[in-house]
């Protein structure tokens, strides 16, 4: 197929050519992207390539940010609650239930529910916490103590408690006993931190 280019100093038309027009730099029939064409819309591809995987690492970042915003404000107006419910929460007994990231697994990664019982520590609360499966990893990142237990049960937990708090949505969690949680628990406060109600 004939190359094309401008014939300085003459009407803006593309003319089809042979070869050098005459009068004509010498560049204007070089092919700026080199002698094969075809390499054209592979670099296109790949530069279009690279920009989508940009753009999505910067949504994917931008959309975790997000998410991590929305949990931390979470985390802070559940523990107001908390707080206000009891008045004061240092020297309280606090039953912790749920310690994974979520029910049904032993993941602890990122887990607002052991962000949640540190808060507690810090502010003077003893906590006796159960999960059916995490507290083994658990204790790796917040070590038993005079004011931390684990219990291998969730009516354990409650016993003389101020209040219990549901942090991570257990199936088992959606059929405890209430009327006996009631007689167990020092104050009936039944706290839930959770993306999907687990007692009703």
């Amino acid at each position: 197929m004939p190359t094309q280019t401008r014939i300085p100093n003459a009407d803006p038309a593309i003319v089809p050519v042979e070869g050098p027009v005459e009068g004509a730099p010498a560049q204007a029939t070089a092919n700026p992207f080199g002698a094969n064409n075809e390499q054209l819309p592979d670099r296109m591809q790949e530069a279009l390539r690279r920009l989508v995987q940009q753009f999505s690492t910067e949504s994917e970042l931008s959309r975790r940010q997000e998410i991590r915003r929305i949990n931390d404000t979470q985390k802070e107006v559940f523990f107001n609650k908390v707080r206000a419910a009891l008045w004061t929460l240092r020297g309280k007994r606090l039953a912790a239930l749920g310690l994974a990231f979520k029910g049904g697994t032993d993941d602890i990664r990122e887990s607002p529910a052991l962000d949640i019982v540190e808060h507690l520590l810090k502010e003077g609360s003893t906590v006796s916490a159960y999960d059916p499966a995490a507290s083994e990893r658990s204790k790796e990142v917040i070590p038993p103590s005079a004011n931390m237990k684990y219990v291998d049960d969730p009516y354990a937990a409650a016993h003389d408690a101020d209040a219990l708090l549901i942090l991570s949505d257990w199936q088992e969690f959606g059929e405890l006993d209430l009327d006996r949680l009631h007689y167990t628990l020092r104050y009936p406060i039944i706290g839930l931190i959770s993306k999907r109600p687990c007692v009703s």
